[in-house]
Order: structure tokens, then sequence, then C-alpha cells
């Protein structure tokens, strides 16, 4: 580089102010760099000592400086320098031009005078504008100052780790969609990180930092700066972008064109996009403990917490209330009813018992996680108390759970906004109880004689309405409903000694074993349904065939009506010793002969006066035909009698 100065400057009093002047204003410099635009054409003080080596030609490095401080470099070999300049251009942004501006203003304030002939060296290797020029000239520098190329490279190393090429956003999740935290690195031109950049992030969405705003400044570190944040409401998408700044180059247009550092600048990186969301929704999966339920039995669910949206928040507690639905009917069993988005449980409560469904008992569980499970046993009231114990004629039965956001916790109210409800008639909530059977009969004879026909009539009460049309449930798995029920005719007695039949009279609530003093005469099939049924004396049995029972045998007949029982009835019978059932069927005594009275014989009637002859034999042939005809009377009464 040429110089008009031939000479280095002289040192006075008034050299020195100098001097320490423009270091001052060097030191505010690196402080904070103006960003505004210069304006054209200005005048350049001369250089100062410490930043500038001398060569063959002249003097190397900062070869001036502007008035507030900033040194000026040469970008064009082989010119003679001026402290006047005509205008002033923003070199493009690039690499080169980023690095040396981290460079000139790292070392603004130094008065290492090689540290600065390095900096000139890296400028006309980077951005001279005679690129030609450059090997020849580099060749004096270094005869003359032969540390310099040691210098360069400790420089260059500096600059490529430190000035900002790019900035990298990432997030990683702390807690489920609720929580992360967002990774800053700003980039070097190798990959690697450049500490000591500022940047700033924005967080666009349903998200805000702990430490609270949406915006976050920091200086990058050696590494990725981590930045936790929380989501604020509501799932959606959270748009982080990261900017940084990096300094700018200005252009002195001379007769020898010179480079200062310009202002700072940003760039911005490519965003990171990730779902965020506060509020989670709990929900329950449940499953009856068991699908066939007797009345008087507890009533029981297994109940699973999870979340349907969201991640629950750790720790936190929620209730589950439930809901149990009872008096349901076999057609009733179709398509569950699925609470609409956003419906509170009053609300879909209401429609149910619109629909003729209220609930009959209630319970409640408590949570603290998802995948936890707790066994709820219902209760008559909603908070407790007595135990609700299953009833015949609840039929089918179905849960309904919900958790509440009115029955949850000021804390847990911030995360869960809305009721969660589990839909009504849901396959896994649904069982049934059995029904209780009653049944009322008596026989038509409670005594009868051998040869005699036996009957009974059966009133049984307590079968659902539709029993024997409900097909079975896969689903549910019930079985089919059992379409009939039986009538048994049980035979007692000693068939060797009818005097000893009184030993065999029926006890017990089952029938014996069969041997030769019990006997099943025969069983038929009935109806599994309500209803008044004829047994014997002809009436059709389920099959339309009639039935006939004879007393053929003497001792005791016994009616016994049972039900096997199925998945929606109890199994029922009548007892075996019910007093009302039996029948006492003895052998027909033939009557004593009793012997015929004798008659005694008449007294002679007392002598009277002799009648007229033909009166006379007419009065005693009378009384003698009547004597004959009581005598002939009587032996046939007698002999009536005897038959």
């Amino acid at each position: 580089m040429r110089s008009s100065h031939t000479r280095p400057a002289r040192w006075g009093a008034g050299g020195i102010i100098r001097t320490l002047t423009a270091a001052a204003l060097a030191v505010g410099m690196a402080m904070a760099v103006p960003s505004a635009a210069w304006a054209a054409g200005g005048t350049l003080l001369e250089h100062e000592d410490g930043t500038y080596v001398w060569y063959v030609d002249g003097f190397y490095g900062a070869i001036s400086r502007m008035p507030d401080g900033r040194l000026a470099y040469c970008m064009e070999l082989g010119e003679t320098s001026s402290l006047s300049y005509a205008d002033s251009h923003p070199l493009d942004d690039s690499m080169a031009a980023r690095q040396l501006a981290w460079l000139m203003e790292r070392y603004q304030s130094s008065h290492d005078a090689l540290t600065h002939a390095a900096i000139a060296s890296l400028i006309h290797e980077k951005i001279d504008l005679r690129p030609q020029r450059w090997p020849e000239r580099y060749a004096k520098v270094v005869e003359r100052n032969p540390g310099m190329p040691a210098r360069m490279e400790e420089l260059r190393a500096e600059m490529e780790r430190y000035a900002p090429q790019g900035i990298e956003v990432t997030n990683e999740y702390t807690e489920g969609l609720r929580a992360g935290r967002v990774g800053v690195r700003v980039r070097n031109a190798a990959g690697g990180a450049a500490p000591g950049t500022a940047f700033t992030v924005t967080l666009d969405g349903p998200a805000e930092f702990e430490s609270g705003g949406k915006t976050a400044s920091r200086t990058s570190e050696g590494g990725t700066l981590w930045l936790p944040w929380k989501a604020t409401g509501a799932q959606g998408q959270v748009r982080a972008s990261a900017v940084f700044e990096h300094g700018t180059l200005l252009r002195l247009d001379s007769t020898q064109d010179l480079v200062i550092i310009g202002g700072t600048a940003k760039a911005r990186g490519e965003d990171e996009v990730f779902p965020a969301r506060k509020h989670f929704t709990p929900a329950v999966a449940t499953e009856v403990a068991a699908r066939r339920i007797d009345p008087g039995e507890p009533v029981e669910d297994r109940v699973t917490s999870g979340v349907a949206g969201g991640d629950w928040v750790p720790g936190l507690e929620l209730t589950a209330s439930g809901y149990y639905f009872t008096g349901i009917q076999a057609d009733e069993i179709g398509e569950p009813v699925v609470p609409g988005k956003g419906e509170t449980i009053g609300h879909f409560l209401d429609g149910l018992k619109e629909r003729g469904f209220k609930p009959a008992a209630h319970a409640t569980a408590s949570f603290t996680g998802p995948g936890q499970s707790v066994t709820a046993r219902a209760t008559v009231g909603p908070d407790g108390g007595e135990a609700y114990r299953a009833r015949s004629g609840d039929d089918f039965g179905t849960w309904v759970w919900a958790f509440e956001t009115g029955r949850q916790s000021e804390k847990a109210r911030d995360y869960v906004v809305a009721d969660a409800i589990s839909p009504f008639l849901e396959v896994a909530e649904t069982s049934v109880t059995r029904r209780t059977l009653r049944v009322e009969s008596t026989v038509t004879e409670h005594a009868a004689q051998i040869g005699s026909e036996l009957s009974d009539t059966i009133t049984v009460r307590g079968f659902p309405a539709d029993h024997g049309e409900f097909p079975g449930d896969e689903a549910l798995g019930l079985g089919a409903d059992e379409p009939y029920a039986q009538v048994s005719v049980w035979w007692a007695g000693d068939p060797e000694n009818p005097a000893n039949d009184a030993a065999y009279e029926p006890t017990g609530a089952e029938p014996p074993a069969e041997d030769a003093n019990h006997r099943r005469i025969g069983t038929w099939d009935y109806p599994a349904a309500n209803g008044t049924y004829r047994v014997g004396a002809g009436a059709p049995d389920a099959h339309g065939d009639p039935v006939r029972i004879a007393a053929e045998d003497h001792g005791w007949y016994v009616f016994v009506w049972s039900f096997a029982g199925d998945d929606r009835v109890q199994p029922a019978a009548s007892r075996y010793d019910d007093l009302w059932e039996h029948t006492r069927v003895t052998i027909e005594e033939p009557p004593e002969e009793t012997p015929p009275e004798e008659t005694p014989p008449a007294e002679p009637p007392a002598e009277e006066p002799p009648l007229p002859s033909t009166g006379a034999r007419v009065a005693g042939a009378v009384l003698a035909c009547v004597g004959l005809l009581a005598t002939g009377l009587f032996a046939l009464a007698a002999a009536k009698r005897r038959s």
C-alpha cells in the first residue's frame, strides 16, 4: 500500500492528547457501534500509534480513523491513501464480511500494531479490490514483519469460531405438551457453536417463557442455550423464531478505498414449530366387576384413569363421579348415547332423564395420574353413605362416569376446563341383575283314591315381560333366555304297606334321590314366563301335548315347579315339602256288612167280636201282605249296602 506519509508521526504533547482521545472514542465504539447510515463524504483522522506497522512502501494496518474512533483499513492495494473520502457504501453481507466485521470490532481498542497488520492482511486476502497484487505485497510485509503469519492464523481461528453465520432453534418437552425448553445455538462458519453473540427468541402461540413473556434475549454460549417455556392454554402450534446480531462493513470511496466497521444487522434462522397445550382432558375406562348380578349383591365398577387429550399434570388429583342407571330393558340396548363436544354432565343427565333414565346409585373415584385403577362401589347417595345393593327388577344396569370441573380443586380447574363424560350404555359398563321369581300353586285334590286323576294350578311372577325373546348379546357376554320351566310330579310311600305311607310324607326343599320309596312320575315343559298354568287333567304343556296324571299307587304325590335360570333370571323352584302341592292317595276300604235286623213275632191280637166273614178275611190278608213287603225292602237295602 502506498501512503502520502513516508515516516512515522512524531510524538509531542498534542500527539499524546490526540492519541488518548482517540483511544477513549475507540473504547466507546467497542461497546456500541452506531447503526445509522453515514453521510456521503467526509474527512478522516490520521492513524494512531500502535495500529500499524512499517514495511517497504510505508505503513501497514489501520492507516486512518473516523472522527468517532473507528479504524479504517485499506482494501485497495497499490493506491495512494488520503484522509478524505467522497462517499460510503455498505458491503454486501457475506461470510467474509461478518468475520472481518467481528474481528475489527473485537480489536477496535487494541494498540497492538502486529494485530492490526494481521487484520489488514486478512482484509486484503478476503475482500481486496485488486486481489492480484496481494501476494507480492504480502511477501514484502512478512519480510519486514516475520511474526505476522502466525498472528494471522490466530486471528483467522478466532473469527472463524466466533463470527456468527447462522442460528438454530430446537425444542424438547419436559412435561408432555405442557412444558419444555427451547434450545438456541448460534452457528459459526464451520457449523460449530459461536459464543458471545446477542440473540432474541420469540414464541408465537399458546406458550410463554418461564421467566415471563414471549420474548427472551440472551448471549450465545459455546453450545446450546436452553430457555424453559410453559403452555398457556388450549392446544395450538407454537412458532419459536430467533434472530441474532452480526456486524457489517462500510466501504469508503477514496483515492485508496477503505473499509470500516458499520452498524449491526440482524439475521434470522429457521423457525421451530411445535404443539403446546396447558389444558388436558382426562378420561375413564371402566369395566363392570360382573356381567350378572343377583339381588342383594353390591354393585361395583372397575374404573381406570386415562387422558383423552393433553397430558396429566404430575401428581394432580382429580375426582370422577359415577352414575349407575337401572331398569333398562333388552330392547333399549343399542348404540351408546355419546355426549356432545363441550357438553356438561348436568346437561347430559337431563337428556337421559327425558328418555326415561335416571340414576339409581352413585360412586366416586380419585386419581393422581393416568393408568390408575380403582374399584368403585355404588352408594345410594351421591356423596357416599349407604351401599346400594342390586334389586330384582333392576334388569340391565349401566354406568356413566364424568370428571366434572365443578367438583375439582381450584388448582385442577386451571388445567381441566371442560367436563369429560363417558357414553351411556357402553358395553364395558353394562351388566344385568337377574330377577327373582315368585311361584304360587295348589293341587286340585289334597286327598284322592287310587285311580283318581291329579292336577295342579301354578301361578308364576317375576319374569321380565319379554322373557323368552332375548336372543343373547355376544358383546355383553350374555346368553339367550331359557324358554322353558319344568313341572315334575313325584311319588313317595311304602309300596308294600299302605299303613306305612305316612312315614314318607315329603320333607325338605329339594326332591330326594329316587329309590324304592321315592319315584319321579314324569316331567313336562311349560313356558318360562309370567302367568297361571294348569298341569294335568288334559291341559296342554308348552309343546301343546295334553298332560294326564293318574294316581296309580297309594302314597304321596307332589308337584314341583322349577326353572334352571339364565343370564336374566335366577334359578327358582317350588319346595318339595310345600303342603299346597301334596295329594294323599289312599285305597278305598269296602264297608263292613251289617246283619239285617230281626223282626220280633207279632203278638196275637186280642180277641174281638167277630166281624162279618168277608171283612175278617180281607183284613187278615192285607196285614199279611204288609208284613211280607217290609221284610223284602229291608233285605234289598242290606244287599245294596254290601255291594
